[in-house]
């Protein structure tokens, strides 16, 4: 497993992502909800689209299929891409994945992760958001940072610098296998501690305050980093 940039070692330079050594094609995924415009800025920059749905084909696709997040094919040398790299709303909003290996294998992987687990909850997770990754990515094991990439070789994204400027972020690993199911990836203590840690600041003065009755407790499993407030999957649900 190698680590490097922002959020693992900030007491470092910049980092340069090393794109001339990862060995497959590449995809974003876009957290949609941020930024909404995506088709328009991609469809400018390229005659013809790849992209899917995350939430397709899941129980999410039907009520949330406008705001789930998009898988969009890209090659390093498209304008899109280069797009990407320069562009301020993308770099905050897409996480970057190269993958040596089957797509499908990628894309069955990265839907299997919708769903983790914390103790005996089922929660939906924003995995896929460079703030939360720069949060959650620190307090991941070795093992756990290799299960989360499964079949892909690196997972990168930008991350803010203590100059104001954008820098790379990732990890990288020898693929493995695609998780399956739903709510297979269990979140550790430490990784939901960090990722409290990360809403501390950003919770509204109302909720910081302790709820009165049993009815007026917001779920654990509904926080700023759990995306939408929805119902907890079946366990028969793929």
């Amino acid at each position: 497993m190698i680590r490097a940039g922002q959020c693992f070692y900030p007491e470092q330079g910049p980092e340069i992502l090393p794109l001339a050594s990862l060995q497959g094609p590449l995809l974003l995924v876009i957290d949609r909800i941020n930024l909404p415009d995506w088709i328009y800025t991609a469809s400018c920059k390229a005659d013809q689209l790849r992209w899917d749905i995350l939430f397709e084909d899941t129980s999410l696709e039907h009520p949330f299929y406008e705001c789930s997040p998009v898988l969009l094919r890209l090659e390093t040398h498209t304008a899109l891409y280069q797009d990407w790299l320069t562009d301020p709303d993308w770099q905050q909003h897409c996480l970057l994945i190269s993958y040596p290996g089957d797509y499908e294998h990628v894309r069955q992987h990265l839907r299997s992760l919708i769903w983790m687990r914390q103790q005996d909850k089922t929660l939906l997770m924003r995995f896929y958001a460079p703030t939360i990754l720069d949060t959650w990515a620190p307090s991941l094991t070795d093992n756990e940072a290799a299960a989360l990439l499964g079949p892909a070789e690196c997972w990168a994204w930008f991350s803010p610098s203590g100059t104001g400027e954008q820098r790379w972020s990732w990890m990288a690993h020898t693929p493995g296998q695609a998780g399956r199911g739903q709510g297979w990836f269990a979140l550790s203590d430490a990784q939901v501690a960090a990722l409290d840690a990360h809403d501390a600041p950003r919770q509204p003065a109302n909720q910081a305050q302790p709820a009165k009755t049993q009815a007026e407790k917001t779920p654990s499993y509904i926080d700023y980093w759990l995306g939408y407030e929805v119902e907890e999957p079946t366990s028969g649900m793929d």
